[in-house]
């Protein structure tokens, strides 16, 4: 292992020390290696693997491969350490969770195999005479068809002539061999239907030359939703005149169960009223709510509410669940009824003489079986008892055993086959 290690060690010195001497001869880090550029724009999500950006796959999430590559970032100058707060690497890829124009620069990758140099270039939101990056993230609805347009390509003079797209991984070339209905149209791509596997990352990659070619990389994270459906709320309790026993002076918790259709705009109120015999209403304090539930088209929200102490009012009151979305709103009572006192009063009695039983009828038990429990406990359990201690505890046990020379059929398997015995205190 530590031999390994050490090889791994002067390989990388060894291709550091040849990297540094190439930029201090030549001044030129393109006399050396082949530079590969990306474009990226600064707030977005970025992926650079260690292969050519022309790959069939965009990245490699082996974890063998992410053992066997190192990175390293040269400012001209010296190797910089990567930012590992917003950089991962991850297979043979580096993964930019939020690229900033401090990532600028030059990245060399080293597989043990072949040795890249990558030139970074991100480009700022603000400060340029682009005003349309375009949308990094887009939400189709599922049957339907969806429209994927490569953003930031109006920031580019002349449009660019071939744009690829990756789903994931893949290309959308592999994914139209294994009979995915899509097609590209100059820069836009076009999902004639949108599945539940469709919420992936597609990526656009299209190229231009200035100076070096580079390679304009923008990432698109596709969310998928049901179709919206123009349903009231239900609510699954309480159900109507609904009924529930109450103690006097003790706390209640009321408990309102609401069932959701999808909407893209979901704004649900859920809340507890509370109308006396004399007219006037007033909203209860909440307690808490939570998604009990989450299905793709749906979504059940439980929303409590909470008395700190029932009264007589709160006997002749009527309790309403109020639950509204955007489609309108429905609602549900529910009354509190005295619990019975005899009830209560059985309960307390019937606890203790249900304990009592329990235990009265197991001392009975081990009354009966003492000898066969002792028996057992000799036969399984690890301790010893001594004669001596077996005299003091117990009261004289006189056995009878007589010797039976012709046992029958019926008892030959029997454990005391040719014996019987009487046991007496």
């Amino acid at each position: 292992m530590y031999c390994d290690l050490f090889l791994v060690a002067v390989n990388l010195l060894v291709f550091l020390a040849e990297y540094l001497y190439g930029f201090q001869k030549d001044k030129d880090v393109s006399s050396q290696l082949h530079i590969y550029g990306y474009k990226a724009l600064a707030g977005e999500k970025f992926i650079m693997q260690c292969a050519s950006p022309y790959h069939s796959h965009l990245f490699n999430l082996s974890e063998s491969l992410e053992k066997s590559i190192t990175w390293l970032r040269y400012d001209g100058v010296g190797v910089l350490p990567i930012d590992s707060e917003s950089i991962v690497q991850q297979g043979n890829f580096l993964k930019f969770t939020n690229v900033e124009e401090k990532h600028a620069g030059d990245y060399l990758c080293y597989s043990g195999k072949e040795r890249l140099h990558f030139r970074l270039d991100v480009i700022p939101r603000n400060g340029t005479g682009c005003k349309d990056h375009g949308d990094s993230q887009v939400t189709f609805i599922t049957g339907k068809g969806g429209r994927i347009s490569c953003p930031g390509v109006s920031c580019y003079t002349s449009p660019p002539e071939v744009v690829t797209w990756y789903k994931g991984d893949r290309s959308a070339k592999d994914l139209l061999l294994v009979g995915r209905d899509l097609k590209i149209t100059g820069t836009v791509l076009l999902l004639k239907t949108v599945y539940l596997s469709d919420k992936a990352v597609f990526t656009c990659d299209f190229n231009y030359t200035d100076g070096i070619t580079w390679t304009v990389r923008r990432l698109v994270e596709v969310a998928v939703v049901a179709e919206e459906r123009e349903l009231l709320p239900q609510i699954l309790y309480p159900y109507k005149n609904c009924i529930e026993e109450a103690e006097l002076g003790k706390p209640k918790i009321l408990t309102c169960k609401v069932q959701f259709a999808f909407q893209r705009e979901f704004k649900p109120v859920i809340k507890w009223l509370i109308s006396y015999h004399n007219g006037s209403e007033e909203e209860l304090e909440m307690d808490y709510c939570h998604e009990d539930h989450k299905s793709f088209g749906e979504k059940t929200i439980t929303q409590t509410a909470r008395l700190q102490q029932v009264n007589i009012r709160h006997l002749a009151a009527s309790f309403t669940c109020f639950a509204q979305n955007s489609r309108g709103n429905v609602t549900s009572t529910l009354r509190l009824t005295r619990r019975p006192e005899a009830l209560q009063r059985l309960e307390v009695i019937i606890a203790p003489v249900v304990v009592l039983i329990l235990v009265t009828g197991a001392s009975v038990v081990v009354q009966l079986y003492r000898m066969e429990i002792f028996l057992l406990c000799r036969a399984y359990l690890p301790f010893q008892v001594s004669t001596a201690e077996l005299a003091s505890n117990n009261p004289p046990i006189v056995f009878l055993i007589s010797p039976r020379p012709y046992p029958t059929t019926s008892s030959i398997n029997h454990p005391y086959a040719g014996f019987w015995f009487i046991l007496r205190n």
